[in-house]
């Protein structure tokens, strides 16, 4: 925080004035000049607070248990990638598809898909297709009968 000059305090200010307890996330446009503009505050737990989990510190655990201490030692560097999304930058061509592939493979966490339990993300393409089979007059099993 100190790094891009963030006013932590003034921050904390605010959600103590909104009387909010719990997870959120403040999100800031920092200039290549080094301003900052504050854009909004989410009084929830959103996508990208899973970093933290994925990087070795739970954070929530803390919001649910205050007798819980942080183990640094668990905390290492983590790359976090929504991959829907960032592919497609190689789409528009803002980056080559070898620069997202070396990004995407030294990835360990993903906003919208668990590695280790794909079967929600599965789920999610196995209706999404279905739903395009439909539209163009395929036959295609109903949502209630997947399982």
């Amino acid at each position: 925080m100190e790094r891009f000059n963030v006013d932590t305090e003034a921050v904390s200010r605010f959600i103590r004035k909104a009387g909010y307890h719990g997870p959120f996330s403040v999100e800031f446009l920092h200039t290549k000049e080094g301003k900052n503009y504050f854009m909004e505050v989410n009084f929830r737990n959103e996508g990208l607070a899973y970093a933290s989990t994925c990087a070795g510190v739970n954070l929530h655990a803390l919001y649910a248990d205050s007798t819980k201490r942080i183990n640094w030692d668990k905390f290492r560097p983590t790359y976090m990638m929504n991959y829907s999304i960032d592919l497609l930058y190689v789409k528009e061509g803002d980056i080559t598809l070898g620069h997202w592939l070396k990004d995407f493979l030294k990835t360990r966490c993903f906003i919208n898909v668990c590695l280790t339990d794909l079967g929600p993300t599965l789920a999610y393409y196995k209706h999404k297709i279905s739903k395009k089979n439909e539209s163009i007059g395929m036959y295609s099993v109903p949502a209630d009968r997947w399982y």
